[in-house]
Parts: C-alpha cells; structure tokens; sequence
C-alpha cells in the first residue's frame, strides 16, 4: 500500500512540473460538475476466494457510480470533491453446494475532497489528476441458508483513499464528456455474529483490505 502511495505522489509531483511547463492555455471557466458510473475490478485479498486466506473478501468485479466537482484556483491546480457509491457481488465458488445460499453485496458510500492537477491538452481537451480522501460508509455482506441469516452485515465507518486519473472533452460551450482510471483503498473494520450450529452464534471481528481499480465514463458541465 506505502508503495503505490508513493508511487502516485510521485506521478502527481510529475505531472504537476510537467503540465506546468506546457498548459499556458487560460481557464475560464473554474467549476465543473460531472456524472459518472463504470466496472469497478477489486484484486488482493478482497477478491481472493481461498477458504484458506483468512482475509479473502470473495468479492466479484462490480460498479462505482461518481458524482465529482472541480474548481479550479488557476490554470494548474484545483479542488476536488466527490461522491461516490460501489457496490461487489460476493463470489460463490468457495462452497461446494450453493443451493439455498443468498450472500448480499458488500457496499460502500462516501464523500472526498483533495487536491487536483489540471492539464490542458487541447483548447477542448483536460486532463486531472486527483488524491482525494474523507469518510466512507461499508456494509459487510449478509449469508442465508434457506432464507434463514447465518452471517449478520455490519457497518462500518472508514477513511478511504482515492487517486484519479480523467479526461474531459469539452463539446460544445458548457458540456463535457468524461472518462478516466481510478484506484480506492479502504480497510474498514466489522465485528460480525455467525451462526456455529445447534442455535449458537460466535462474534467475529476482522478488518477488511478493500483495493479496486475503476473505470468510469459519463457527461458533465462547467460553469
């Protein structure tokens, strides 16, 4: 996780001295405001289906849905804010009969804000960079066997961390079409009851290491 930080700093301090060397074009309009959803793709131990990695959250590829705001202080940097809400199928391969077992999602809601690093690369054409942090809502999932719960959700408040990479393209006097790569780190923390048999429940507590990369795409307007 330290690594991959570091690594996107790394970038965002690049891409900084670089766009600076090369944006020259003035901004004139300082906000945006976009709406965005695409395929989120978890990997590392959230997506891991091992039954013997205790850490495996058996999560599938599922969706984020973005609502983002920008406003730009100048011609390079700028303020992020977001919304955003995901949401993973939970993977049935580690059984050996899943007849009778319903599993709900995990899910996640939260708000970010952060710096950002605009490039102009066309008149019609930006580039932002973002590192964006705050709070997030998860839910852990909930098991059934034959309608009956036998792993209880949980909520859990965390601090996630968000890089960004998007492109917007200006086609016409306000509208925008947007796109970009995204990475997100969570690792909330649950306390879940499960049922052990003959009527009895034991309480699990566990953090969850959430790492998704997403892929968005969706319209938008700057003001």
């Amino acid at each position: 996780m330290k690594k991959i930080l570091f690594s996107f700093l790394s970038l965002f301090i690049f891409a900084a001295m670089a766009i600076a060397q090369e944006s020259n074009t003035e901004i004139v309009q300082r906000n945006f405001l976009t709406a965005s959803a695409g395929p989120s793709f978890p990997f590392g131990d959230f997506s891991s289906t091992d039954i013997n990695n205790t850490n495996a959250g058996m999560a599938k590829t599922g969706f984020t849905i973005d609502l983002k705001y920008g406003h730009h202080f100048g011609n390079l940097f700028g303020l992020s804010l977001g919304a955003v809400y995901g949401h993973h199928d939970v993977s049935k391969s580690f059984l050996s009969d899943g007849s009778g077992v319903s599993i709900k999602p995990w899910e996640y809601f939260g708000f970010l804000a952060g710096p950002m690093v605009t490039g102009t690369l066309t008149p019609k054409t930006f580039f932002d960079f973002s590192v964006t942090s705050g709070v997030a809502f998860v839910r852990s999932p909930e098991g059934k066997l034959n309608g009956e719960v036998v792993v209880q959700k949980d909520n859990s408040t965390t601090v996630p961390l968000k890089l960004a990479g998007d492109f917007r393209f200006r086609f016409n006097s306000a509208g925008y079409l947007f796109g970009g790569v995204n990475y997100t780190y969570m690792k909330p923390r649950f306390n879940v009851s499960t049922q052990t048999g003959l009527g009895t429940n034991e309480n699990v507590a566990f953090n969850q290491k959430m790492n998704m990369i997403g892929v968005n795409a969706g319209i938008g307007f700057g003001f």
